[in-house]
């Protein structure tokens, strides 16, 4: 929205009705959520978001996502920016924000945004058409030093396309303080807020960094990527916070999460699990490879898997995968079989999430849920008591091998000489400990989780499971396998 006062009836005498608006929420109810903010923002006509950032000064807990506090583009300036406030975080499934943390610090540009703006900008004065041409001669020569699958990176950014952009950035303010309202100004601010994003990425390029360009069909995309986040996180966390706790079912191993949250700083906990392990039948099948080049081999085998689980008991399964080409080529099979299959898809909205998600309410017969590992569905969904009765997780979840994930590798070579681990087996190993726990979600939920891939029975693998699953069960035999499975549901 254009937030101008001339423009928006919402920001036009925001201040001259806050106070009755806040009077007004104070008197009936003492939880801010979205719809209630909303509901008195438009009884009052005051713009929703300033709203609730006002009344977040009265909150005694405030819940948001991790890049109000963390992102340098998006946290909230009244707390983490002035010296009045000492918040306290305490930051829920904290596994997540080392992977979160380095997408806040990293940034991304394209030609195609400098084509865009210039474009947009095209009858403006000051003119940025000779900036932007310069701009893209710098990314444009590098065109011979990159490779169809291979991108060229640098340890060091380069330093004259920094100070084209600065350039184009002054003259974009120069123009949109001049016009309040021109042709394509907003297509041209979505450009503008892009390069202003390099800028500020680019004033914190360090060592954890490395500058990329990589080329798509036509268009060169310029990355400043950054490999480690944890320096600045431990900066917000003792410059400007006054206490900090990290905590999450799946912190395996320690040193790793220390290491890329706060530089190996602070003390840990660890605390036994308050479920009955006797409540979860943890199967390994580590007779099967799911190793890339086995995996057409692996078909038949995770089918007879699926078919034996679902066959145990009436109700609802899921099947996590590494990938979701990996996802239809089961699926293909599956079809043929009765049941009725939930399949996950790339880029869901939070509408079709959620009615997948109900359909795990009904368990009067049989639901298979085809899901990948990592996504939506493998973390942070409570399937409590009888919405879900077993899982089955294929593979160890490493993360794709891509130039991005070697990058990473050869960082963490160089810092903890356990470069594959850190980028690889750790992040995978969290993925397939979280989608493990969507099965027992209370005291009493009961169900089966079974690990399919020849990596689980390797020591390495064995070292990383929670001690819960000490009990686990090594079962390669069909008919061993339902025999165990019939005992286990049989067995109250």
């Amino acid at each position: 929205k254009n937030c101008d006062p001339d423009n928006c009836r919402y920001a036009k005498g925001f201040f001259d009705r806050l106070k009755n608006a806040t009077e007004d929420i104070f008197t009936h109810t003492d939880l801010f959520d979205f719809s209630t903010v909303k509901d008195f923002a438009m009884k009052h006509e005051i713009c929703s978001f300033e709203y609730a950032l006002y009344l977040s000064y009265f909150c005694d807990l405030i819940i948001a996502d991790y890049n109000y506090a963390f992102d340098p583009k998006a946290h909230l300036i009244r707390y983490f920016d002035v010296d009045d406030y000492q918040p306290k975080l305490l930051i829920d499934e904290a596994h997540n924000l080392i992977s979160r943390s380095k997408d806040m610090y990293s940034a991304s540009l394209s030609t195609t945004n400098l084509i865009n703006l210039r474009k947009s900008l095209s009858s403006m004065k000051p003119s940025v058409k000779n900036d932007i041409k310069n701009c893209l001669e710098i990314v444009e020569s590098y065109d011979d030093k990159i490779a169809i699958d291979t991108p060229f990176f640098d340890k060091f950014m380069n330093n004259d396309l920094y100070v084209s952009i600065k350039r184009i950035c002054n003259k974009c303010e120069t123009i949109f303080s001049d016009n309040k309202e021109f042709k394509n100004k907003d297509e041209a601010l979505e450009e503008y807020f892009i390069l202003k994003d390099y800028l500020m990425i680019s004033e914190l390029f360090g060592e954890s960094h490395r500058f990329m360009i990589r080329k798509e069909k036509d268009d060169f995309v310029v990355n400043l990527n950054c490999l480690d986040a944890s320096k600045f996180l431990l900066d917000i966390i003792k410059t400007r916070c006054f206490g900090t706790v990290f905590f999450s079912a799946t912190l395996y191993p320690i040193k790793y999460h220390m290491d890329l949250l706060t530089k190996g700083e602070g003390k840990f906990l660890t605390l036994n699990s308050p479920f009955d392990k006797d409540n979860l039948k943890l199967i390994i099948r580590d007779q099967i490879s799911t190793k890339y080049k086995d995996r057409k081999n692996s078909l038949d085998e995770i089918i007879n898997t699926i078919d034996i689980l679902a066959s145990s008991k009436v109700g609802n399964y899921i099947v996590f995968f590494p990938s979701y080409q990996y996802l239809d080529m089961v699926k293909d099979v599956l079809l043929d079989y009765p049941y009725e299959l939930i399949i996950q898809k790339p880029n869901m909205t939070d509408i079709e999430r959620d009615i997948y998600f109900e359909k795990f309410n009904d368990n009067s017969t049989t639901k298979i849920g085809l899901f990948v590992m990592g996504g939506v569905f493998s973390e942070g969904m409570d399937f409590i008591g009888d919405r879900l009765s077993g899982v089955i997780i294929v593979g160890v979840g490493l993360p794709q091998v891509n130039f991005e994930n070697n990058l990473l590798k050869d960082f963490f070579d160089e810092k903890y000489e356990s470069g594959f681990d850190y980028a690889y087996t750790f992040p995978g190993f969290n993925k397939v400990v979280q989608a493990a726990g969507r099965v027992i979600r209370s005291e009493s939920d009961r169900g089966v989780v079974i690990l399919i891939d020849e990596r689980f029975s390797y020591q390495l693998y064995r070292s990383l499971m929670p001690k819960e699953w000490s009990h686990f069960r090594k079962i390669n035999l069909d008919n061993q396998l339902k025999k165990e499975l019939e005992i286990f549901w049989n067995n109250k």
